[in-house]
């Protein structure tokens, strides 16, 4: 990251630098030094939308935000950047956020990357959905290969071969990448495996015995990089971008850096405990400990194209969210079919030819017999995005 090449493109794109060195200050901070740049960021940002706050009694104090109460916030600004959560436990969720964020994500992914060791050797970021021209451009100059995690196929294992440091990813999609690097009699690889987004323990032992290491991250749309497992896998709390509660066993979080949507004492639905660091790495930063994720079945078999799992839910909760309230999608083993049910938004005909090009396009990536598009009136809230039934 030190090339003078790099730092000229950094310096008229993204300004990622200015966030990374500030985070590499602030990792060597005291406890209470912690504390007190997050309540001063905090402050600030509470006083950005009309809310005093002049102690932790006063922050404490204030009420859960959850993404109902937020779902139609117009934001106050000019200027601004969208994005959405896939709708796996609802409705897709579309919501305004910073024009840094992409700068501050990045700093604080390369900040978490080398408490694994990484010093810019070539590693793999697995993105969710189709990385820019430009995004591709300025990770190559940090030695990093963009892919998209929906689209993973056998091409994808000549990243393998390349033997990079580290794989970041959904663990479903580093699955599939396993699946088929074995397929090709590749061994077992040494880089250290980085996984977010899905409960990770009906993965744990196919990536724990491809890979040197695997290690978690926590994190979601509406506050990306959360947390980060460090080189002992201890969970550490990024306590600079954000601050994480335990409210009744669930993980409460405060984005410090987004001033456009409040998401103050947001409610995630994950459950977890936090407690403080006695790391044996001397970070001082917070630790989620008993994080329960969001599941999504898995499955392969030689007789399809290329596993099934998370990357049906995602691509049909981010492409498709127009056309659908809720959505399920389940697969039968038995009959070779995937049937995906919604409750719509539009009449019933708008979404048959809105979601066409959706079952078209899984059927041909996955080789199954058939895919099937069914109206539902009402799909459970902590239902799978994605089941295998038998």
């Amino acid at each position: 990251m030190q090339s003078w090449m790099f730092k000229l493109v950094d310096r008229h794109s993204l300004r990622m630098l200015d966030y990374y060195d500030q985070l590499k200050k602030s990792e060597h901070f005291t406890y209470k030094e912690l504390r007190d740049l997050q309540f001063m960021k905090l402050r600030a940002l509470c006083k950005n939308f009309g809310i005093e706050i002049n102690s932790w009694k006063d922050f404490y104090g204030l009420p859960l935000t959850s993404k109902e109460q937020l779902r139609n916030y117009i934001p106050k600004v000019p200027s601004y950047g969208l994005s959405q959560t896939s709708g796996r436990t609802g409705e897709p969720f579309r919501f305004a956020t910073p024009l840094e964020r992409r700068a501050i994500n990045k700093a604080t992914e390369l900040r978490n990357w080398e408490w694994l060791g990484w010093r810019g050797q070539f590693s793999v970021r697995l993105t969710t959905g189709e990385p820019s021209r430009w995004m591709k451009l300025y990770n190559h100059f940090l030695h990093i290969a963009l892919r998209n995690s929906r689209t993973v196929n056998p091409s994808y294992v000549r990243l393998i071969r390349k033997r990079p440091f580290i794989i970041h990813g959904v663990p479903s999609a580093i699955r599939e990448l396993v699946w088929f690097s074995q397929k090709e009699k590749i061994g077992r690889s040494e880089a250290k495996c980085v996984v977010f987004g899905e409960d990770l323990s009906e993965h744990m032992s196919v990536l724990s015995d491809f890979f040197s290491g695997v290690y978690q991250s926590y994190g979601l749309s509406e506050c990306v990089n959360v947390a980060f497992e460090c080189q002992y896998h201890s969970l550490h709390v990024n306590m600079e971008n954000c601050i994480v509660e335990e409210v009744d066993n669930e993980i409460v979080i405060t984005n410090l850096n987004n001033y456009v949507t409040p998401f103050i004492r947001y409610r995630t639905g994950d459950r977890g405990h936090v407690k403080r660091s006695n790391c044996k790495c001397g970070r001082k930063f917070d630790i989620i400990t008993g994080l329960q994720g969001r599941k999504v079945d898995f499955y392969a078999s030689e007789d399809l194209k290329r596993p099934l799992g998370w990357w049906l839910a995602s691509s049909l909760g981010h492409k498709y969210y127009k056309f659908f309230r809720k959505y399920k999608i389940e697969f039968s083993p038995k009959s070779k079919t995937i049937t995906v049910y919604i409750i719509p938004k539009v009449s019933i005909d708008e979404a048959k030819r809105g979601l066409s090009s959706y079952l078209y396009w899984v059927k041909k990536e996955t080789g199954v017999r058939d895919v099937l598009l069914q109206f539902v009136d009402e799909i459970p809230t902590r239902s799978k995005p994605f089941e295998v039934i038998e």
